[in-house]
């Protein structure tokens, strides 16, 4: 009875039959196992779109702060670049005013240039021209050196400003240059930002890769290397446009500033050229009416003087008549005394007639020696009247030269532009600002003044009548 179930399976194994036992045991095991692997296979699923959710939420957020970045950066970079353009913009407008600030200033250092270069040739012209007696320092040379240092200071100024505004300039330019970049980049920045926004999220089948993922991971481990990396920070990056920003707002209150000093020295420089323009011409003409007004004095007194040697001849004449009368009878008393001496030893005495005589010739004789006395003063005074005649035609010459001279100056307002009467070689205008002037000429000799004091016309004394 014990060996009878293993008698059956071994005629059942003989006859290559399976127990029915052991078939549903084999089929149990087998729907056990398969269980297993549904329950294993549901839990590995369940992990798998827990895992994927996970992970979906995980790139959405990625996508969603990149996005949020994005959108961060580009109204950042939107901004600095109206704030870039609006300096720009400012920057722009203000070159063309200081551009044409620059061009009023050399407009007018060049209107300056003939006004400065016709002083200098008046100072020269006066110093090398006019009469040496007539070359004095006077209140037209004072003029003309005030001017000459006026306008010299004014083309200074002007040139200073002109150097001002040329430096300003250049770095005026070349901070608009740095900004045009900048908004080119900003510019550029903004298309490639919003074109990221606009990339739609494509399958890892649709996006092509550049490089196989597994020697990308293997060789980098990372992704990162197939992008441009950015070396800047984002604060150096944002600093870098507001130094810009700063540095064009530097620029504009600088060269505000720099144009009003301009225009107030163009309008200082035009106030001081009419100023003195008006000072020297007064003064020219107050020179030309003291010069005529001389000039009729010393032709006043040279008629008189003309008329006193006039006056002096006719008494010259005179005293000479006079002089030849007393010949007949300086030889009439002469012979009567040389008659007298012939008479005999006896008869030489000193008697009435002989004491006469000799009264009579003593009489002549001093009567001729003060004829030739006063005839000799006569012919000094003439000789003193004529050199004094002669100084006074030299005088009137030279006033009359000096009055043409002023006139034709004061008349030729223009050496540079006109064909004057009096051609001069000035140095050039920047030359001329250097402080570099013209020699003056010296006086050498007394004043007119001076000469009309020395030699004060007074008539001779006239002879005594009661000797013709």
């Amino acid at each position: 009875m014990v060996n009878a179930p293993s008698e059956r399976l071994e005629r059942v194994s003989a006859r290559g039959l399976n127990d029915t036992a052991e078939w549903a045991r084999n089929t149990n095991l087998k729907l056990q196992q398969a269980q297993a692997g549904k329950d294993v296979s549901g839990r590995m699923r369940h992990a798998t779109e827990q895992v994927q959710r996970a992970i979906e939420k995980e790139t959405q957020d990625s996508i969603n702060i990149v996005t949020s970045c994005l959108n961060t950066k580009i109204a950042e970079t939107a901004s600095l670049k109206r704030k870039l353009e609006k300096s720009l913009r400012l920057l722009s407008g203000e070159i063309e005013l200081l551009e044409s600030r620059q061009q009023k200033t050399i407009e007018l250092m060049f209107s300056q240039r003939n006004p400065l270069e016709t002083t200098h040739a008046r100072m020269k012209e006066r110093g090398t021209l006019r009469p040496p007696r007539e070359n004095v320092i006077d209140a037209v040379q004072e003029a003309l050196q005030e001017e000459a240092a006026g306008l010299t200071a004014s083309a200074e100024q002007l040139s200073l400003s002109n150097a001002n505004m040329s430096r300003l300039l250049k770095r005026m330019v070349a901070c608009r240059t740095a900004l045009e970049d900048d908004v080119a980049d900003k510019t550029r920045a903004l298309q490639l930002d919003r074109s990221c926004l606009d990339v739609e999220q494509q399958t890892v089948d649709k996006v092509p890769t550049p490089l196989p993922i597994s020697s990308i991971i293997s060789s980098q481990n990372d992704l990162r290397h197939i992008c441009k990396q950015s070396s800047n920070h984002p604060v150096e990056w944002k600093r870098h446009s507001q130094k810009l920003i700063s540095l064009s707002a530097s620029l504009l209150s600088e060269s505000t500033l720099l144009r009003k000093r301009a225009g107030l020295r163009e309008k200082q420089a035009v106030q001081t050229h009419k100023k003195y323009e008006q000072n020297t011409k007064s003064k020219f003409e107050g020179k030309i009416r003291d010069t005529c007004r001389l000039h009729d004095r010393i032709s006043s007194k040279l008629a008189d003087v003309e008329n006193e040697i006039a006056y002096l001849r006719k008494e010259k004449e005179a005293v000479t008549s006079a002089l030849r009368k007393k010949e007949d009878p300086l030889k009439h008393c002469t012979k009567r005394l040389c008659l007298r001496r012939q008479r005999p030893s006896r008869e030489a005495v000193r008697d009435e007639a002989e004491r006469c005589l000799h009264t009579q010739l003593d009489r002549i004789m001093n009567n001729i020696k003060e004829y030739e006395q006063h005839l000799s003063q006569i012919v000094k005074r003439e000789t003193e009247l004529t050199a004094l005649r002669r100084e006074l035609l030299d005088d009137k010459r030279d006033k009359a030269r000096a009055k043409e001279l002023d006139s034709a100056l004061l008349s030729c307002s223009d050496f540079g532009a006109s064909n004057s009467t009096f051609p001069s070689n000035p140095e050039h205008f920047f030359m001329l600002s250097s402080g570099r002037t013209c020699a003056l000429g010296t006086s050498s000799g007394p004043t007119i003044r001076s000469k009309f004091a020395q030699k004060r016309l007074t008539r001779p004394p006239r002879p005594n009548t009661a000797l013709r």
